[in-house]
């Protein structure tokens, strides 16, 4: 279809064309946008669908226009702005988003705050219970190593023992502890 026919029957009022015609004119209108559409979506899908959306702008407005001798510059702006819509549409869509999912993000962390410090309450009271039931020395070995901050070799100097005989019986107090409270 030469250009000449496309804008005249562009023109035209839709129903007053053949449908054949109407697929001759979309296709027409197709070759010659997309590539300016897809360059500023990147997106073969998009493109399309922005392409049809536009297409019905023009059909619309086509019976009004005055003279054909803009028409190629009218259809690339309607492209264009139709495009520029849908892009700044598409910004403000996703300015609301990232505005919402800090407070979706704030729920889900004192959602998962309280979680984690009533699951950490509860794992506190198994391990108190269970370091009551260890000899005395072996709960003063865990005060000094654990609260304290003191080293083995520190442990070791003050209750006359060697830092190899607390780092062995702190690991197997943990490893007691362990199974103490995996039991309960």
């Amino acid at each position: 279809m030469t250009r000449e026919k496309w804008f005249y029957l562009l023109r035209r009022p839709m129903e007053e064309l053949e449908n054949d015609q109407h697929e001759e004119i979309y296709q027409s209108y197709y070759k010659f946008i997309y590539g300016n559409l897809y360059s500023l979506l990147g997106d073969h899908a998009l493109t399309e669908d922005l392409i049809h959306e536009s297409f019905l702008k023009i059909i619309v407005k086509g019976p009004d226009l005055q003279s054909e001798q803009n028409i190629p510059a009218w259809i690339r702006k309607v492209a264009y702005n139709t495009t520029i819509d849908f892009l700044r549409k598409k910004t403000k869509e996703n300015q609301t988003l990232k505005a919402l999912i800090p407070l979706y993000e704030c729920d889900t962390h004192r959602t998962n705050n309280v979680e984690s410090e009533l699951e950490l309450k509860w794992r506190n009271e198994k391990l108190y219970q269970a370091i009551g039931e260890l000899k005395l020395n072996h709960q003063i070995m865990l005060k000094m190593f654990y609260v304290e901050g003191k080293t083995c070799k520190e442990i070791g100097e003050s209750i006359s023992l060697t830092e190899a005989t607390i780092s062995k019986r702190l690991s197997r107090v943990r490893k007691y502890l362990r199974e103490l409270i995996i039991n309960q």
